[in-house]
């Protein structure tokens, strides 16, 4: 049986929160509400992207009414802002371990599969992964709040994984619901798109705020020596 490791990308992998922020701000000018602070932006953020408008203010049948539009208005700029964002600090290094300990290494995002592989390949990092499930198209998520756990459902049906030895790590409340649903280890990562009291009031079973913090949790999940941490 193989170790799985599951990523989410925006605000975990990528760190894109500025990104993330000027995009929704500019949704939210579509329907005259006040852009949102980072703090306002990581108080209010939620999935599906339906819940994170209405609680900006916005009634769920006027999103509705625009929700190509809205979508339109945030990747316009978001892409564009995504492209001064860097990846996580350690972020490569901790990927390359990950393989050095034959893990099985993949990316799970609510993001466009086309843009999350063009981020890959602006930071050369597509090889680094066994598989990649994103949304095929804007918003695809809005309505249903399952589609990434499904997504992984899918995915390990066609596996042979470890689940003792297997984890989701991202930075929403996602992570944690989808990890108890399947049997993952969830671990939160602070610094993304939620609080770190959001995350922590979530109770994921690990809560960290870099990438040494969670190969120190590997370790111990996995019984390694400490040699076998260093890069």
């Amino acid at each position: 049986m193989t170790k799985l490791a599951v990523f989410d990308w925006n605000g975990t992998l990528f760190d894109d929160l500025p990104a993330n922020l000027d995009g929704a701000n500019n949704t939210l000018a579509l329907f005259d509400v006040s852009p949102l602070t980072t703090e306002e932006y990581q108080d209010r953020f939620n999935f599906p992207i339906l819940h994170f408008y209405v609680n900006c203010g916005i009634s769920t049948d006027d999103y509705l009414a625009r929700h190509e539009e809205s979508a339109e208005a945030f990747l316009s700029v978001y892409e564009r802002e995504a492209l001064k964002c860097p990846l996580r600090d350690g972020a490569i290094n901790f990927l390359k371990w990950l393989r050095a300990q034959d893990v099985h290494v993949m990316i799970l995002s609510n993001h466009i599969r086309p843009n999350v592989e063009a981020q890959l390949r602006r930071f050369d990092i597509l090889e680094l992964f066994d598989g990649i499930s994103c949304n095929e198209v804007a918003n695809a998520a809005m309505i249903s709040s399952l589609n990434k756990q499904e997504r992984l459902q899918d995915y390990m049906n066609n596996h042979n994984f470890d689940l003792n030895q297997s984890f989701i790590i991202g930075d929403s409340l996602e992570e944690p619901h989808i990890a108890k649903q399947i049997g993952l280890t969830s671990i939160n990562i602070t610094g993304g798109c939620l609080s770190e009291e959001r995350l922590a009031a979530h109770n994921p079973d690990h809560l960290v705020r870099d990438f040494d913090e969670t190969r120190n949790i590997l370790q111990n999940l996995w019984g390694l020596p400490c040699e076998s941490i260093g890069y």
